[in-house]
């Protein structure tokens, strides 16, 4: 996961994901103002999901196959990005067979 967060925030932020059952999940921290495009492009994701266009736009610039905008309640900080889906929130449904 690639979180535009500070260091004490990114304590917080890896808190809450092993309180949800994600220890396994890497947390990676790009600043509070920091872009998310240089974390993106090694990575290569196959999907990825924000709540800030800019954080889309730089998905689609590094080439991830499928980006999608999380609503979070606001517009988003920007102007929308041509082909990029806006949902209302992302669901976690239960997967059979993954390793906690």
């Amino acid at each position: 996961m690639i979180s535009a967060v500070d260091t004490p925030a990114r304590k917080l932020r890896q808190q809450a994901l092993d309180d949800l059952g994600l220890r396994r999940a890497c947390l990676m921290a790009v600043g509070s103002k920091g872009s998310k495009y240089h974390a993106l492009k090694g990575l290569r994701p196959g999907f990825f999901a924000d709540d800030l266009w800019k954080h889309c736009q730089e998905a689609v610039d590094a080439d991830v196959p499928q980006v999608v905008r999380v609503s979070g309640g606001h517009d988003g900080d920007g102007d929308p990005v041509p082909g990029v889906r806006v949902v209302d929130s992302i669901g976690v449904a239960p997967c059979k067979g993954v390793l906690r």
